[in-house]
């Protein structure tokens, strides 16, 4: 057993890993798949569950767990050397956890699943991952199933509201390649090394919607593809989750960090105009809206080369097509 330090934020908690091989020694070596299991509710047979992830071939299974887990790790870890568990704290936001999972894993692809969710051999075939790598993209969504192996929708496009507001519309007709604006539910296959330098999702950020919003949005900024690959195939067993779209405290640093970016054609910029309007929209008190301003501003800047386009521009050359 270790504890490392987790970099996905400065003030971040520690986090224990318990068996597996030790990223730092062996990576060099394993370039295939990893699969990291988020974990949320009880599901029984959660050893069952593990049998079935390690006997679908990939490099490893990590599993994302609470602290408080109530079955022996160390044996199943003896019993599948494939398997490891990390342990967070349980006020983790679900974004650092795939922060977490992907620095951890050992391959160079890494598929972020739910314990809820059901995945086919055939979805991560060596065809399959051949065919992704091909493609170069940040993130491959797949094409997303009830328990009655009816079609979700896994795809989604971002529009502008008449009041300068933003949501997603669902495209329910997925197709191979189709673009997506976010990975639904967390899940997709992420390239480790290109979601690395997005850094990640913000666990700043503690609404789910506006974290996946936030990475889509700078990830698509910044020139990274999300796309859709119909041959991999999830089942949810349980209920589709809920997409709270509340407009809170998580989706004004979205805005600070997406919606309000501008740019010359060779750097993003947050401009000193769009204070006041930024400031009366959201309610914060002028001290505060003056903090979170500055902020941005240095966040923007530090990362301004980064920027290929704006979000304005996204959204309204939107079709779809990557």
């Amino acid at each position: 057993m270790s504890t490392i330090r987790s970099t996905s934020k400065p003030a971040a908690a520690s986090y224990t890993v318990i068996g597996g091989i030790r990223p730092d020694r062996e990576r060099k070596e394993k370039r295939g798949l990893s699969i990291v299991l988020l974990n949320r509710g009880g599901r029984p047979f959660r050893r069952d569950l593990f049998e079935e992830l390690t006997a679908l071939g990939a490099l490893e299974v990590i599993s994302i767990e609470p602290p408080s887990v109530s079955y022996d790790l160390e044996l199943l870890t003896r019993k599948h050397k494939e398997l490891r568990f990390i342990l967070l704290p349980d006020d983790v936001t679900p974004g650092e956890r795939v922060n977490v999972g992907i620095k951890e894993a050992l391959g160079r692809y890494v598929f972020i699943l739910w314990n809820d969710m059901h995945i086919k051999a055939a979805s991560i075939s060596s065809r399959v991952l051949q065919k992704i790598a091909e493609r170069e993209n940040l993130c491959t969504v797949p094409l997303l199933q009830n328990s009655r192996n009816e079609t979700i929708p896994s795809c989604f496009a971002p529009a502008f509201t008449g009041k300068g507001g933003i949501e997603v519309i669902p495209l329910n007709a997925v197709r191979k390649d189709l673009a997506a604006i976010y990975p639904f539910d967390y899940c997709g296959i992420f390239d480790r090394d290109k979601f690395l330098l997005t850094g990640g999702f913000d666990s700043n950020i503690d609404n789910p919607f506006w974290q996946k919003m936030d990475f889509g949005f700078r990830s698509h900024m910044w020139g990274e593809q999300i796309v859709a690959n119909t041959a991999v195939k999830i089942n949810y067993q349980n209920e589709i989750p809920f997409e709270d779209t509340t407009v809170d405290k998580s989706y004004k640093l979205f805005f600070l960090k997406n919606l309000s970016v501008r740019y010359t054609g060779d750097a993003g910029y947050l401009p000193l105009m769009r204070f006041f309007p930024y400031w009366l929209r959201t309610g914060s008190t002028l001290p505060g809206a003056i903090r979170e301003y500055r902020w941005a501003r240095r966040w923007v800047r530090a990362n301004r080369y980064r920027f290929k386009s704006e979000a304005l521009s996204i959204t309204e050359l939107w079709d779809g097509e990557e």
